[in-house]
């Protein structure tokens, strides 16, 4: 199933502001506080309907595309995002936070700007999901390099754009903290 950043951050507000905030458990990375996609949160909505209401603490349209899944630290929800435009310039790869009790956009910091990769169809330019310690929030991209290649390992012929994965760090107040490119990368 596709998921639009702008949907998922709904359900993750609807989850997040229906249940007691003061004691939520934080979310940090893909797949959650102990890595499986669990929760120990408790009296939760178990059904919402977005165009009547009925369980939405609040909706926000989120700038870009981006297939990541949220995280979220006490008050914030960091997500990613790539802005596009036209396929044949080079778009911004974004981190974003919003309040997390109104979905406010609090931020957002241009990561990388590059042109696009190829991808999956079912794939999106940000989905690499954050992580977060509690003090700093990690993101990753893949910055090409222009080159196409044969991909490697796939059953029916195709051409990728190659690169080198950028790896940036960043404060809660959105200010970077350091960004390193580690290495080459062919997805």
């Amino acid at each position: 199933m596709r998921t639009s950043a702008p949907t998922v951050v709904l359900l993750v507000a609807c989850l997040i502001a229906l249940s007691n905030s003061a004691t939520a458990e934080n979310w940090p990375g893909w797949r959650g506080p102990r890595g499986d996609g669990t929760s120990r949160e408790q009296n939760i909505p178990i059904r919402w309907n977005a165009p009547a209401g009925e369980n939405i603490a609040w909706k926000a349209d989120v700038p870009g595309e981006g297939y990541a899944s949220p995280i979220i630290w006490n008050d914030r929800i960091f997500l990613v995002s790539c802005l596009t435009q036209s396929a044949d310039e080079a778009k911004d790869r974004v981190l974003q936070c919003l309040d997390v009790g109104t979905g406010r956009l609090m931020w957002q910091q241009t990561v990388l700007t590059a042109p696009l990769e190829t991808k999956h169809s079912q794939n999106s330019y940000a989905s690499s999901t954050p992580a977060t310690d509690g003090e700093t929030v990690f993101v990753t991209f893949l910055e090409v390099d222009g080159s196409t290649i044969p991909a490697p390992n796939v059953g029916s012929a195709r051409d990728v754009t190659p690169g080198r994965m950028v790896v940036a760090a960043y404060d809660f107040a959105g200010r970077r903290k350091w960004l390193a490119r580690p290495g080459g990368f062919v997805s």
